[in-house]
């Protein structure tokens, strides 16, 4: 939550201190060990799991048990994108311009999660590739992104068919850029009724927040009812 400002820290922190729940920070998984494998009866434990963890700052290891873990990793690039000769971020996302075209095939489209956006202005740079970073991957901006490219794709695809005897007229096609938006408003759901705001600055915790977020939420998933999608299709007799 640092790359929301203090507040929205202040407050997380806050409710996580009210619903009793504590944070290790500094502290990475290494492996889970089933308690129950063991069939030695004084080794076994109260706990159904044993969660391997590692001080990053002294290295010493550490053993937390617990009954259920919820592994939370955020977005990870697939591992075959590095099977391909293009370029990728330090954490193996694919490099994209302003067009949301890879620099290295103008062939290629990515965007959502799997994609780092980089300026043009930042391509240009003498900054290496895998030091330059992308927008956070959050659905806002997926979202936006997908438009741009299906519509770059039609232009592509047209100047293919209808008179482009190669790819070099194809790629002087002026393409569609996306503008990718400076912040967005963050909520989460604190799961009492109340939830989080974060925008810039500032942030507040509070019934009506959470009220916005189902507003907001419900007004989203109903672009995608029956009546957009049309029919249901009459399943088989």
């Amino acid at each position: 939550m640092s790359d929301r400002g203090p507040k929205t820290s202040a407050n997380v922190e806050m409710k996580l201190k009210t619903r009793r729940i504590r944070v290790m920070e500094g502290k990475e998984a290494i492996s889970i060990f089933h308690n129950d494998e063991t069939e030695d009866p004084d080794q076994k434990k109260d706990f159904d799991l044993t969660l391997h963890l590692l001080d990053t700052q002294t290295g010493r290891g550490e053993e937390l048990e617990c009954d259920a873990v919820v592994w939370a990793t955020g977005a990870g690039a697939p591992l075959w994108l590095r099977n391909c000769d293009l370029p990728l971020d330090e954490q193996g996302f694919v490099i994209v311009s302003s067009t949301l075209q890879s620099p290295a095939d103008w062939r290629v489209f990515a965007a959502g999660d799997c994609a780092c956006f980089v300026s043009d202005a930042d391509l240009a740079s003498a900054a290496a590739p895998k030091e330059r970073r992308g927008l956070p991957k959050a659905g806002v901006y997926a979202v936006r992104e997908g438009p741009i490219v299906a519509e770059n794709v039609l232009r592509l695809a047209r100047a293919l068919l209808f008179g482009a005897e190669d790819g070099q007229e194809a790629r002087s096609v002026i393409l569609e850029p996306y503008v990718p938006q400076t912040t967005f408003l963050a909520l989460l759901n604190t799961c009492d009724g109340e939830a989080i705001s974060s925008w810039h600055e500032k942030s507040s915790v509070a019934g009506w927040v959470m009220r916005l977020k189902d507003y907001i939420d419900r007004r989203f998933m109903d672009r995608f009812n029956a009546a957009l999608l049309g029919p249901s299709p009459v399943p088989p007799r």
